[in-house]
């Protein structure tokens, strides 16, 4: 079993093993509601025969992270977006996504945050303030599991497009999920894409783009589209005035 678990998910058995004694939830839900013929059947096939609503399942899992990445942002922020968080924050977070898949995926959620900033603090010699910005809001993620981490390491590889493109998902009926999530995509694919240019012109690009998406509807590709349009143009604009450090004494001032 634990053989067959470990090539569906993508790591070693010494892993899984690991992750069975830490009572990983993931593992639970596999022991309870697969056995081993059913997934090597789906290895094999890439169905399960007896489930013929597999898809419907999996989609309910997944809009349940949707939902829950998105409203962890929305409802235990006081300003309901990650936006106002603060540019030391922002930076944190979305160099955090980019780098999210070359972690070490024996770790929980809560190791992996808590130890790239470590790496983060130490590569950016921050300042105590600057650092106490950043953990103050680690407490978002403080119910992100192993469910959250899977859908995350899939996500990512998408640009978040599943925070718009998924059909049972009714993230475009809620004006501040759709914002959000918009922020998100926007947020990640100049972290991406763009990750040489500096931290301060990265933020305020993403805000600008950002600003232009409300009132509006964008499904994944429109919005990407938007941004590829238009995104030359604006780093030109944006570079004289932002091309300048994020840890320094006049920007610490500003990001109170």
């Amino acid at each position: 079993m634990f053989k067959t678990i470990s090539i569906l998910i993508g790591n070693s058995e010494r892993t899984i093993f690991k992750w069975k004694k830490e009572n990983r939830p993931i593992l639970s839900l596999l022991e309870k509601y697969f056995t081993k013929d059913d997934l090597a059947e789906f290895l094999e096939t890439e169905k399960i025969e007896k489930f013929d609503n597999i898809l419907k399942i999996q989609n309910i899992v997944i809009n349940n992270n949707i939902n829950k990445y998105i409203d962890t942002f929305i409802q235990k922020t006081q300003s309901n977006t990650i936006k106002f968080s603060g540019n030391f924050f922002i930076d944190f977070y979305f160099s955090f996504l980019s780098y999210f898949n070359k972690f070490d995926m024996e770790k929980s959620f809560s190791c992996l945050i808590h130890d790239y900033l470590i790496d983060y603090s130490s590569d950016k010699y921050m300042y105590p303030l600057q650092l106490k910005t950043i953990n103050n809001y680690l407490y978002l993620f403080n119910d992100f599991d192993d469910l959250m981490t899977i859908f995350l390491s899939q996500s990512l590889n998408n640009n978040f497009a599943e925070l718009l493109d998924n059909d049972d998902y009714s993230i475009g009926l809620n004006k501040l999920k759709k914002d959000e999530a918009y922020f998100h995509i926007i947020g990640l694919y100049f972290y991406t894409n763009h990750s040489s240019l500096n931290p301060n012109l990265k933020i305020e690009l993403i805000k600008s783009f950002s600003g232009r998406t409300i009132d509006k509807f964008f499904s994944f590709d429109m919005l990407i589209n938007f941004i590829k349009e238009n995104e030359v143009n604006t780093i030109q604009a944006f570079k004289e005035s932002y091309d300048k450090p994020l840890y320094d004494i006049v920007t610490l001032k500003a990001d109170k």
